[in-house]
């Protein structure tokens, strides 16, 4: 993941793994809500998706000390959830933007083709991981008690 880390340290990569998501989000959305809503949400979803996926790369580059597993949900549920929990979106849509974000980073041509294949298979694995565990948040901790539990530092069923 730090080599990940690297390659999307420039605005570039970022932002065309950006265009090619929202591309795709616009077809799946417009398909399945109406043009009006569909066209309100990618927008929502275009300002904060660089953030939201640096901040995921981030978050996975930095696992190798016991502290930094340990803080990896608060990093994510400041990082990742609240800010897609600000723009209203659902659990499908947050799901269905994770794996477009890691089904895409194939289609990424700033990249040359045996790195990226060599990389494909960790960011698509990092990308799981944290489609599942952002879902996993998103319908189990209630908007209300998000901070409590942060301060906690774990989920209590």
């Amino acid at each position: 993941m730090k080599e990940i880390k690297s390659l999307f340290g420039g605005r570039d990569l970022i932002e065309d793994l950006r265009e090619l998501c929202i591309s795709e989000l616009r077809a799946t959305l417009s398909a399945s809500v109406s043009l009006k809503v569909a066209s309100d949400r990618i927008n929502w979803i275009e300002r904060v998706f660089s953030n939201v996926i640096r901040a995921v790369i981030v978050v996975a580059s930095g696992l190798t000390h016991q502290k930094e597993v340990r803080d990896i949900f608060v990093d994510v549920v400041e990082r990742v959830v609240e800010p897609l929990q600000k723009i209203d979106c659902s659990v499908d849509e947050v799901s269905l933007i994770f794996k477009m974000t890691a089904s895409l980073f194939n289609s990424l041509q700033n990249i040359e083709n045996a790195r990226r294949e060599r990389l494909a298979r960790s960011f698509h694995r990092c990308m799981e991981c944290v489609r599942q565990a952002v879902c996993y948040m998103w319908t189990r901790i209630p908007r209300s008690q998000r901070r409590e539990w942060m301060q906690v530092g774990f989920i209590v069923q």
